[in-house]
């Protein structure tokens, strides 16, 4: 099975930019304007609230696949060499 790994580039790429424009403008914004300053960090914050939460919910979809193929591959060992014994056994008695 393939795994694309674009998207999640994409959307790193594009999070990275959000966030070093956020930054720039924060920068060249004058002091006096600390409401819209404020207003950019905010929104900065939430997008990294937003995008921690995203990464924490694609961390938990792969924990819980690796626990369901290991689960898988455990079953699918244990028959094989119940499967191996069984052959072996009947190779015994001919």
């Amino acid at each position: 099975m393939k795994y694309s790994n674009n998207n999640g580039k994409s959307l790193g790429t594009i999070i990275t930019l959000g966030l070093l424009g956020a930054a720039v403008g924060v920068m060249l914004i004058p002091y006096k304007k600390n409401k819209i300053r404020e207003r950019v960090i905010v929104g900065a914050q939430d997008l990294a609230n937003f995008v921690s939460d995203i990464l924490k919910e694609k961390a938990d979809d792969l924990l819980s696949t690796t626990e369901s193929v290991i689960e898988k591959s455990k079953t699918n060992f244990n028959q094989f060499t119940h499967e191996v014994n069984d052959k072996l056994e009947q190779g015994k008695y001919k």
